[in-house]
């Protein structure tokens, strides 16, 4: 693939255009086990591109109350859960090119490097998902946050545990269930995605290793 190509996420051809670009490449291996899970995974960046200009666009729109933060909840909450099943698709390439590739080096792996750009998805999730028990000062199995770090709001007033604050442009911060601040920040997350997966099919070994 030419590490050059650029795709534009706001195209409703998005996938389809990256599908032709890797399919049309002469390295890309035959077995449809790849093709599969680099499919799935486009789709899904489509999908966490579509609810990122949505997160945006509310945060943007609507005032500060109740039903703005349960709507970005819902949200962000969906953008994340697509996220970690792109993640889950990209790792699951990597373990195949692992199988092929024996020798490949550990070092080189990806999937470490996203998750040192998102360390706290899952985490981040799980609070959006039980958002009532954490401001109530809840975590899992209804046992409270033992400590509770500040979290200011844009305008300098702090946050109650379990809201949702978004800081322009696109970072998003909640309480973790052990009371620390996660974050994601969406303006990164499709371009890093798109380049991991990118990267992750340079590595596929050639048509004619098989042949």
């Amino acid at each position: 693939m030419n590490s050059t190509a650029v795709f534009d996420t706001n195209s409703a051809t998005f996938v389809d255009d990256v599908l032709s670009h890797i399919l049309t490449d002469r390295n890309f291996p035959i077995d449809a086990e790849y093709s599969d899970l680099v499919e799935n995974c486009v789709r899904s960046i489509a999908v966490i591109a579509d609810f990122q200009r949505m997160i945006l666009q509310r945060s943007s729109e609507m005032a500060i109350n109740e039903t703005r933060s349960s709507i970005l909840n819902g949200y962000v909450s969906h953008f994340i859960t697509e996220l970690i099943s792109a993640r889950n698709f990209i790792e699951e390439l990597e373990r195949k090119i692992l199988e092929d590739l024996p020798d490949f080096p550990q070092d080189d792996l990806l999937i470490p490097k996203f998750d040192d750009h998102f360390p706290n998805l899952k985490c981040i999730r799980n609070t959006l998902e039980h958002s009532a028990e954490r401001r109530r000062g809840l975590r899992s199995h209804r046992r409270p946050i033992p400590s509770i770090e500040p979290l200011p709001r844009p305008d300098g007033t702090l946050a109650k545990c379990g809201e949702l604050v978004i800081f322009p442009p696109s970072t998003v911060k909640c309480h973790l269930s052990d009371g620390s601040v996660g974050e994601v920040n969406l303006e990164i997350v499709t371009p890093l995605l798109c380049k991991v997966l990118t990267e992750t099919i340079q590595r596929f070994p050639s048509r004619h290793s098989s042949e």
